[in-house]
């Protein structure tokens, strides 16, 4: 295998090479340090009655199946844009705005950022409320399972402009709650090599921290997919009290139709009370809301 050119470790803008008339399929590019984070490579050929026309595919490989490959985030921000003008840039040079959907993508944005950067479109934005769980692996629900509910025969959706939770009351029957109240909640472990199962958290907390506290301690709150597992869950809350399960009111969605429910808000963020319609963006370590209309910077990612 010949090499063609180096990347510069400190490189951070467009580089060209002639590779003088090599010959071959495909583009390789390695890096023996550290995990790659290249996500455009344009190859043009002087070849003009090429021979073999047989459609190309990638060579097979060990380092990323399409399940796990990682988004390559691009920062655009000598041409900003609302937020609807950066999706489309996006669309139709990498993939979408940027979905941020762990702990991990976080710290790659900020890396991304660096300290002259700190105010830019994410593709997280506001649209239809609706109920959804906090534990987003699609492979955890079967058929109708993630539309399970289970709610008292008197509850009805509140009054709008704060938050509800799903709670579940010792007889099984599910409340909506306001998410900043106090309960104690439901965890679900289902880390490899664990048994799956449910714990009762006996710590009051609002729904936020007890989120957080799952999924640092076990995998989320809990879901709950059928009547038997309600019924299993039932049996784990104390008598005449109320606990979180992971069940929340959701209008924030990914650009890129993700399903992800990670959230990175300031305290007192998302903030619904202007006119709207509002999008998230990185704030200078977390993230705020604001009209859809700024223009600002803005985040890409892409699937290299």
């Amino acid at each position: 295998m010949s090499g063609c050119g180096v990347i510069p470790s400190t490189l951070r803008s467009l580089i060209i090479w002639d590779c003088g008339g090599m010959e071959g399929r495909y583009v390789n590019v390695f890096h023996p340090l550290s995990a790659l984070s290249v996500c455009e490579v344009e190859v043009y050929s002087t070849e003009e009655l090429p021979v073999d026309t047989f459609p190309q595919q990638p060579p097979p490989h060990e380092y990323c199946s399409s399940s796990s490959c990682s988004r390559d985030y691009v920062l655009v921000h000598d041409e900003p844009k609302t937020w609807s003008e950066a999706r489309s840039y996006c669309r139709e040079r990498y993939t979408d705005l940027a979905t941020v959907g762990s702990a991990q993508d976080m710290t790659r944005v900020t890396d991304v950022m660096g300290d002259d950067f700190n105010d830019f479109w994410i593709g997280l934005h506001e649209d239809v409320v609706r109920w959804r769980w906090s534990l987003s692996d699609e492979g955890y629900y079967g058929d109708g399972e993630a539309e399970f509910r289970g709610w008292a025969s008197d509850e009805h959706n509140s009054e709008t402009g704060i938050q509800r939770c799903a709670a579940m009351g010792d007889t099984g029957e599910w409340k909506h709650q306001d998410c900043g109240l106090l309960n104690f909640f439901l965890c679900f472990d289902g880390r490899n090599g664990a048994p799956k199962t449910n714990i009762l958290v006996e710590t009051a907390k609002n729904w936020t921290d007890a989120q957080r506290y799952c999924r640092q301690y076990h995998t989320d709150l809990a879901s709950v997919r059928n009547q038997t597992e309600n019924q299993e869950i039932q049996s784990l809350v104390p008598e005449g009290t109320l606990v979180w399960i992971g069940l929340f009111e959701d209008s924030w969605r990914w650009s890129d139709g993700s399903n992800s429910s990670f959230r990175y808000w300031w305290q007192e963020q998302p903030d619904d009370g202007g006119e709207g319609p509002n999008c998230a963006h990185v704030d200078g370590w977390k993230w705020s809301t604001r009209p859809c209309d700024t223009k600002s910077m803005f985040l890409c990612h892409c699937r290299c």
